[in-house]
């Protein structure tokens, strides 16, 4: 992986980064993950670049939204790249197998940014997916961590209609009405009413 001893401004994109013993990216003090700081207030290599908090990741159709938030230096404008893996680190940060596209954050006065991020293409269930943040105020280009490593899952699938028909066949050659009954539970039904 790539350790990162001193300084700030180191930028990491869009590079293939899998398979390591460590961490993909990995900010002093090492080994092991630098934990998130409220409002990005540390200092450090880096300056600790706080990493994106994943939640989701849902195809639906043939799309996938992803979710997560990035919470960090107030007022201040981010890049998130995403990545798609394999599998898992055993941290259970990272790594960044293939880059998959980035999206520009602006985090609020509290410090957060929201991840809603929905892209035209499925990806397989299954699929593992990360981000790293980077910081690009006032020129700066420092990269975080990996962020946390979330597994991409499919939608629910549509309910399926379920038919109560009867199993006398003279009754089933009666003429009858199809109703459309809408179930608390979700749950969408045929009744057959005879006339």
């Amino acid at each position: 992986g790539v350790q990162m001893l001193f300084g700030a401004n180191n930028a990491v994109r869009r590079n293939s980064i899998h398979s390591n013993g460590g961490l993909g990216i990995d900010l002093t003090p090492l080994p092991g993950v630098t934990p998130n700081a409220p409002l990005d207030a540390d200092s450090g290599t880096n300056n600790y670049q706080n990493f994106p908090t994943l939640t989701s990741a849902v195809v639906d159709g043939g799309a996938t939204t992803v979710t997560g938030t990035l919470q960090s230096t107030p007022n201040s404008t981010f890049v998130v790249d995403f990545f798609l893996n394999t599998s898992c680190d055993a941290s259970g940060n990272g790594e960044g197998e293939t880059w998959w596209g980035s999206s520009n954050l602006v985090t609020d006065a509290d410090g957060n940014a929201p991840i809603s991020l929905n892209v035209s293409v499925a990806l397989a269930p299954g699929t593992r997916l990360t981000a790293t943040a980077l910081d690009v105020n006032g020129g700066a280009q420092s990269s975080s961590e990996f962020s946390n490593c979330i597994t991409v899952t499919a939608g629910d699938p549509e309910t399926p209609l379920a038919a109560n028909l009867p199993s006398d066949p003279a009754s089933r050659n009666a003429p009858w009405l199809l109703a459309l009954l809408l179930l608390p539970a979700s749950t969408t039904r045929l009744r057959r009413r005879q006339r």
